[in-house]
């Protein structure tokens, strides 16, 4: 019985891989790092521009004092109000004051102690915004989350960079995988502990063994996601890195003579 040979587009990949995501706002003013190039974990990767941020961090904070005197001032009157209530109280009880006096005293009382707490509400707010512009400048400062090798860089310096976007991922290089896409009507041509090889850059070629045969169970997709482990991890050559793409040859079995 003869086999006959498959291949399929392969890449290699990462088992254990992160995304760096930008968690701050601003043009990208300086990127530290290119791909395939190694860095540790809390390594600057980029730099964001943070002038709006700065400006917007001086006028929160000239919110804050400005509420802060704001309350104070309210405090004050409203200490001074409660004790004219308390006064115009004693005076009615005694026959002096009407009892329209002391609810106008009470009334100015209840205004005075309401502006006192909205100009808390000022203060809070102002906080509030002081601590995330202040977190925003620190994020735009963007650092790798773990040891491994930058891919896959998608922003780059003079762009603009918006929270939440992907600016990079991040593999570890020590447990590198082969990734590549089986047609369901050739399912039949590996499964989980079939040997495999990858070849790449002319001719090179690696051996490795299928760990995974990952079916989204989707009829619209003709297609399983199939990862294979690389052998020879100690003796692996330097310049296998993961974005690196070749074949997957495999050997079809049962194929008739």
């Amino acid at each position: 019985m003869e086999t006959q040979q498959t291949q399929f587009v392969a890449v290699v990949s990462s088992r254990d891989s992160q995304v760096i995501h930008v968690d701050s706002e601003g043009a990208v003013v300086k990127l530290f790092v290119h791909d395939g190039q190694y860095v540790h974990k809390g390594d600057l990767i980029a730099q964001l521009d943070v002038s709006v941020l700065r400006a917007n961090l001086e006028k929160a904070k000239g919110q804050l004092s400005h509420a802060k005197g704001e309350a104070g001032r309210a405090y004050a009157i409203e200490l001074q109000a409660q004790r004219k209530a308390k006064l115009a109280a004693r005076l009615m009880r005694s026959g002096v004051d009407s009892p329209e006096e002391l609810a106008a005293a009470q009334t100015d009382a209840r205004s005075n102690g309401a502006e006192a707490g909205a100009a808390e509400g000022d203060i809070e707010a102002a906080t509030a915004a002081i601590k995330e512009d202040e977190r925003l400048i620190d994020a735009a400062n963007v650092k790798s989350p773990m040891d491994g090798i930058i891919s896959t860089i998608k922003l780059h310096e003079g762009e603009v960079a918006h929270q939440g976007m992907t600016l990079a991922r991040v593999f570890d290089p020590t447990d590198l995988q082969v990734r590549f896409l089986l047609p369901r009507n050739q399912q039949a041509v590996v499964g989980s502990g079939s040997h495999v090889e990858f070849d790449y850059e002319g001719g090179r070629k690696l051996s490795a063994v299928v760990s995974q045969v990952i079916d989204g169970h989707d009829p619209a997709i003709d297609f399983l996601q199939v990862v294979a482990e690389l052998d020879q991890i100690a003796n692996r050559p330097a310049d296998v890195q993961v974005g690196i793409r070749g074949y997957v040859r495999t050997a079809d079995k049962g194929v008739g003579r």
